[in-house]
């Protein structure tokens, strides 16, 4: 009995032993599964803020994409007028292009006017040179004449007066 006794306390020993261990172990343990909650509890309240910014950060993408949306809308409209204006300036571009080519042409045939009339004109004014060449010609043979014709006058006046007394001379012997 006694060296069951001493077996069984041995056992006992070592039972206790072998309890005191798992006893610190579970201690170690149960503030290793503490400090492990409150991690859990510090990742989960991280979590939720994480949440909240991802939340934040998704309603102020949704908005600043709205916000894009409606400014590509913008420039589409403004593009659409651009392009508006755009074509009806070629539009005008090409019809100016046309009136250039039409005035062009009629400016041609009125410089082939203007330069005929210009022969003319060279024409007239040369004619008109040899006409006032002729007009001071005959303006001095006119005025020759003038001359020659007043001279005449005048010889016949002294003509006639010779020929009066003249015949004043023969009237009275006749008599």
């Amino acid at each position: 009995m006694q060296s069951d006794h001493t077996e069984t306390v041995t056992l006992l020993n070592d039972a206790e032993k072998t309890n005191v261990g798992l006893s610190k172990d579970n201690d170690q343990l149960q503030h290793e599964i503490s400090e492990l909650k409150k991690k859990v509890a510090t990742l989960e309240k991280s979590n939720e803020v994480a949440a909240q910014e991802k939340q934040e950060l998704q309603q102020k993408h949704d908005t600043a994409l709205k916000q894009k949306d409606a400014e590509i809308r913008s420039l589409d409209m403004q593009v659409h007028k651009l392009q508006s204006s755009l074509d009806s300036t070629v539009k005008a571009n090409e019809q100016l292009k046309a009136d250039t080519k039409e005035k062009t042409s009629e400016l041609s045939n009125r410089v082939i006017e203007l330069e005929k009339l210009n022969v003319r004109y060279e024409s007239v004014v040369s004619e008109l040179k040899t006409v006032k060449a002729d007009l001071k010609t005959t303006i001095k043979a006119a005025s020759d004449a003038e001359k020659l014709v007043a001279n005449l006058e005048g010889q016949l006046e002294v003509y006639k007066s010779l020929d009066n007394s003249e015949s004043d001379k023969k009237t009275p012997s006749d008599k």
